[in-house]
């Protein structure tokens, strides 16, 4: 079942009003030749509003961005929720330091490896990790078949 946010889809059965800062969403952009996933952190401006931090090829690096100018309508997926206030506030805090150096984007620098900074400390982007091992596999392909 949807919930949603004014008339932003969420997939996941928790209503944005009810998710902790530092929980971590995503959309699925669409890209050539393959959909990407774009992930960021939720928090909430001094009036509740719902804001997410992200590392963003659109906007060529770190930024803040509406709920709204995150999902662009698209179904929002929750890809982590945090399980304490401390752990909240530290991913929220890991992602504003982030936003603070203005971190550009780029295919080593995701917003997937923004998203796990926050969360664990280290970078890590599934998304590039599955291209090198296509690519891997398509040159040892080659190496065979020629």
């Amino acid at each position: 079942m949807r919930k949603s946010y004014g008339s932003i889809p969420m997939l996941n059965e928790i209503s944005l009003e009810f998710l902790p800062d530092g929980t971590a969403l995503e959309v699925v952009v669409p890209a050539f030749p393959l959909p990407v996933p774009h992930q960021g952190i939720l928090r909430r401006g001094w009036g509740g509003q719902p804001w997410i931090d992200q590392n963003s090829k659109e906007h060529g690096g770190t930024t803040t961005t509406t709920y709204s100018e995150f999902s662009k309508g698209r179904t929002v997926r929750i890809i982590y929720i945090p399980q304490t206030r401390e752990e909240s506030m530290r991913i929220t805090q890991n992602a504003r330091n982030d936003i603070a150096r203005g971190i550009p984007w780029s295919v080593a620098d995701n917003c997937q490896d923004f998203v796990s900074r926050a969360i664990t400390g280290r970078n890590g982007s599934k998304s590039r990790d599955a291209a090198i091992g296509v690519a891997f596999l398509g040159l040892v392909v080659w190496l065979v078949v020629r």
